[in-house]
């Protein structure tokens, strides 16, 4: 066995500059489908620096309870930056800038504090999104990850359960989206990823198309590790050369 925990979870949304309260109501539809995986999911923490914590109970509060719970956080926790770098005294929920807005989220019970956190930017105008940032699961289980993505990439442009291994991810810099064990593409993405991946199972859906490399965890034995590192890098090399666009062009 490689190791435990070998795996991120990454989704990103489309451009959008939102003010806080639209952004909330963005982030209540991720909250209430993260909520329909298990009931450890029901109580998340919203976080940042230098804040108190805010718990909120997606499944005992109204919908317009959670979204204006969500906008009051997010403006109590920017608006020490909004007044000293955008010199805007009163900001409200209806506030928006260019860069959006960021915080933790986590969650409330025990064994959820554990496992899983994400980091959120939302409501920007560069591409916003989630990223893990622990996952701390006994074994990787397929099943686990890939009802995790599901429920994150319902309205997102892309997503990847990608791997954590830095030779990997350096290869990786070269390609605009790199593929991960499952690869989320929307309908609404700008490039045009084929359907006949050789060495690649997928699933439609009517908003985009998941790829997966394996539905085995592919962790428990190097050689096979390695052979499926070695199908997802010779896969997006071959992306790099048919699809415009999918190849980074650094600039010199």
């Amino acid at each position: 066995m490689i190791a435990k925990n070998m795996f991120n979870i990454r989704v990103v949304w489309k451009s959008n500059p939102l003010p806080i309260i639209e952004a909330s109501r963005f982030f209540y539809i991720y909250l209430k489908n993260l909520s329909k995986i298990n009931s450890s999911f029901f109580e998340p923490i919203l976080s940042k620096e230098s804040h108190r914590d805010v718990p909120i109970l997606v499944n005992k509060l109204s919908k317009d309870e959670v979204v204006k719970l969500i906008a009051n956080s997010i403006l109590n926790f920017s608006k020490k930056d909004i007044r000293k770098y955008e010199k805007e005294l009163n900001p409200t929920i209806d506030y928006s800038r260019d860069f959006g807005f960021s915080f933790v989220l986590r969650y409330l019970k025990e064994e959820m504090k554990r496992l899983i956190s994400f980091n959120v930017v939302i409501g920007c105008s560069n591409y916003g999104g989630m990223s893990s940032l622990n996952v701390n699961l006994d074994d990787n289980n397929f099943t686990w990850y890939f009802n995790l993505l599901q429920a994150l990439s319902s309205v997102s442009l892309t997503g990847v359960v990608d791997i954590r291994d830095l030779s990997y991810n350096e290869m990786c810099k070269q390609y605009t989206k790199p593929l991960g064990w499952i690869t989320y593409f929307s309908n609404e993405y700008e490039l045009e990823i084929p359907d006949d991946l050789e060495g690649f199972e997928y699933e439609y859906t009517d908003k985009g198309k998941y790829l997966i490399a394996t539905r085995e965890d592919f962790t428990q034995s190097k050689e096979f590790y390695d052979k499926q590192k070695e199908k997802l890098l010779r896969t997006m090399e071959y992306l790099g050369k048919t699809v415009p666009g999918y190849l980074v062009v650094f600039q010199s």
